[in-house]
């Protein structure tokens, strides 16, 4: 339910899975489609239920105190870090 909800266009203001990257030892980089330009999201898959912090995502990604520039990723220019 958590991928559906990442991955389904049902509109501009609903965040779009566009790919990702693992990063390491459990780190995983999910890219997503914003209105205004591609955003990456840094997430550690050993310290949170995967299926909660996945699901989490699009209200977190309107928290600013996460958003983090991301000047060595060529994907995105912004990054959202919920790697703690």
């Amino acid at each position: 339910m958590a991928w559906r909800a990442l991955s389904d266009p049902g509109g501009d203001e609903d965040p779009f899975l566009i790919g990702f990257l693992m990063h390491g030892e459990g780190l995983l980089r999910l890219y997503v489609r914003r209105p205004d330009r591609p955003v990456g999201v840094g997430l550690r898959l050993a310290e949170t239920p995967r299926t909660a912090l996945i699901a989490s995502v699009p209200s977190l990604l309107g928290e600013e105190q996460y958003h983090r520039s991301a000047p060595d990723d060529p994907h995105c220019d912004l990054l959202v870090d919920l790697m703690g």
